[in-house]
């Protein structure tokens, strides 16, 4: 069963939709049940994050495709799989933002990292970012 929760001021949780409610209803009182937390994606964050991927590739000169950069700089942030090459070696992939693939919380993680890769190698800072990112989405 799955329930969206909302995380009330008194660290209570509450069903978030009306639709969540019946589920909720065959649960007992005084019932242990374990649940896996997971953060819902925000359509607004992940075009932010598509929009700081473009502020980079138009402000630099390495990269001619801008799927690259956004590859590179994901494994840069430590978020990436190996598997072996043709060659033996490890070869690193970039892991998927899908929505279904990373939830909200690694996706802000995955954010704030590839901001820190981007003041590393890019020669952006932090406000200069937050600054001129609106101008991309």
């Amino acid at each position: 069963m799955e329930l969206s929760l909302v995380k009330q001021n008194d660290n209570s949780l509450r069903i978030a939709y009306d639709s969540d409610f019946d589920k909720i209803q065959k649960m007992k009182a005084g019932e242990i049940y374990k649940c896996q937390v997971t953060k819902d994606r925000s359509g607004p964050f992940h075009r932010k994050f598509f929009a700081l991927i473009r502020m980079v590739f138009d402000n630099q000169e390495l990269f001619d495709h801008q799927e690259d950069l956004r590859r590179e700089v994901i494994i840069a942030a430590g978020f990436f799989t190996t598997y072996n090459g043709l060659d033996g070696g490890l070869v690193k992939q970039a892991m998927s933002i899908k929505y279904d693939a990373m939830d909200g919380f690694d996706f802000q993680e995955l954010y704030e990292r590839t901001k820190d890769i981007i003041c590393i190698h890019f020669r952006f800072t932090n406000e200069s970012i937050e600054d001129n990112i609106h101008q991309y989405y």
